[in-house]
């Protein structure tokens, strides 16, 4: 099986739910005419700063394609958005029945296609790398504690 590993090189990038509701309200539609044009309301949700974990660059551009705005109308304050990517997962460690095992960021997707037995068979595919973010996202939301950079590992 190929390791998805490339599809974690790209920084996540998150949009400001009040930037969003004023180029919503602009080109007069709401979060359903949105999905009418191909975005997913779960990739909306990751994108808004104030909850999501963020999107790929191609998903904001999406949307802001769709808005009729340019990209950085979208984005949250850059002062946000650095302090947020300081924040780097890296990795999980094992809950309950996972106990004592740990798996590294760079490794997740791989460890959970492997354990559920996924095997990706069209990397063609518009919808692969949402559906690899949400599927990593879920497997490792139970039994599993996100482990994040401290200062002295983010500097090192």
């Amino acid at each position: 099986m190929r390791s998805m590993g490339f599809l974690r090189k790209v920084k996540k990038m998150k949009i400001s739910r009040a930037k969003l509701d004023v180029a919503l309200a602009r080109a007069c539609m709401n979060v359903s005419d949105l999905s009418r044009k191909g975005i997913g309301r779960s990739a909306i949700e990751r994108a808004v700063a104030s909850s999501g974990r963020g999107v790929t660059p191609k998903t904001v551009g999406k949307i802001a394609r769709a808005l009729g705005v340019d990209v950085t109308d979208l984005l949250e304050s850059e002062d946000a958005h650095f302090a947020s990517l300081n924040k780097d997962i890296i990795g999980y460690s094992g809950a309950g029945a996972n106990f004592g095992i740990f798996v590294a960021a760079d490794d997740a997707l791989d460890f959970a296609m492997e354990r559920c037995g996924v095997q990706v068979t069209n990397l063609d595919a518009p919808e692969l790398e949402d559906f690899l973010e949400m599927f990593e996202e879920w497997f490792f939301s139970c039994g599993w504690v996100k482990e994040v950079a401290t200062d002295d590992q983010r500097t090192a």
